[in-house]
């Protein structure tokens, strides 16, 4: 007999109970399936809409981004704190991870967050790998070398990764934090709900700081870290004299408004640039695949 074909109930008819039986246990069978097919589509349905509302620069994409912080040594909260929403994928147990009840605003004069003299911010989508050497060469020079005698921050914008991107940058923070203290910088990961894209990402870090400068970094290590001296170098009309980088960055309140892009092209050919492989070359020629903005 083709079961297949007859469904449920010529599946119970061919079995040896009474009628009465065979008829009632088709019906529960019918019934069962009827409400799992349901519950699918509900299931379904919820995650369409779910999807379709965590659109990047909408209001419920905003309210869905978590600014996620090491809880701070001192003790000293200066706002409500929270639990992550969301679990962290490979998080140290041992590392407490407090979530601020609001994301800063750079254009907040009443944001309680403190003003940084410098803020690095580091876009990172599924950077497990290379994201710790970057932030290692970053620490080097603000922490081990205090090339920067003032505060600062950094800010790890995590665009919906699938790796353990978030756990790896909260755990090297915490290693650099029981090396040097934790006195005069803070570290943060800006967890995005949904990919928005490179530029989605950048857009919300740089909103997100909260310094007198603002330096936007790669997460690949591509670039010297130490080079974010020509960048301040090249601001026009800094009023400081042309006061050496270690005092200069205290003085940035009172420079004109300005932005300072770095360039490589004519390192190209060069060792100096990292060289991209091949199958990335053909990956930046179109969109990546899926719902994922382009990297």
């Amino acid at each position: 007999m083709d079961f297949s074909a007859a469904g449920p109930a010529a599946l119970v008819s061919s079995l040896p109970v009474p009628a009465p039986v065979i008829a009632l246990v088709a019906v529960i069978m019918t019934v069962a399936a009827m409400a799992r097919r349901r519950q699918d589509t509900a299931v379904s349905t919820s995650k369409r809409s779910s999807a379709q509302s965590l659109v990047y620069g909408t209001p419920a994409y905003d309210a869905a981004i978590e600014y996620l912080e090491l809880a701070p040594t001192n003790g000293h909260h200066d706002e409500e704190r929270s639990r992550p929403s969301r679990t962290i994928s490979g998080l140290d147990p041992s590392l407490r991870v407090v979530r601020r009840a609001h994301v800063p605003n750079l254009d907040d004069d009443a944001d309680p967050v403190p003003l940084a003299a410098l803020s690095v911010v580091v876009p990172a989508y599924n950077e497990q790998t290379r994201l710790p050497a970057m932030l290692d060469e970053a620490f080097t020079y603000l922490l081990a070398e205090r090339r920067v005698p003032s505060s600062f921050e950094i800010l790890v914008v995590d665009d919906g990764s699938r790796d353990q991107t978030v756990a790896v940058a909260l755990a090297t923070a915490h290693r650099w934090r029981k090396q040097h203290g934790g006195q005069d910088w803070r570290f943060a990961v800006v967890r995005l709900p949904r990919n928005a894209g490179k530029g989605g990402a950048v857009r919300v870090g740089l909103r997100a700081a909260r310094a007198e400068l603002v330096l936007f970094a790669d997460a690949d290590g591509a670039t010297r870290f130490a080079d974010v001296e020509k960048l301040v170098a090249a601001v026009s009309g800094r009023a400081d004299g042309g006061t050496p980088w270690a005092g200069t960055v205290d003085k940035a309140r009172v420079w004109p408004p300005a932005v300072v892009i770095g360039s490589r092209a004519h390192l190209v050919r060069t060792d100096a640039v990292v060289k991209r492989s091949w199958l990335r070359k053909l990956a930046h020629r179109g969109k990546a695949s899926g719902d994922e903005g382009v990297w």
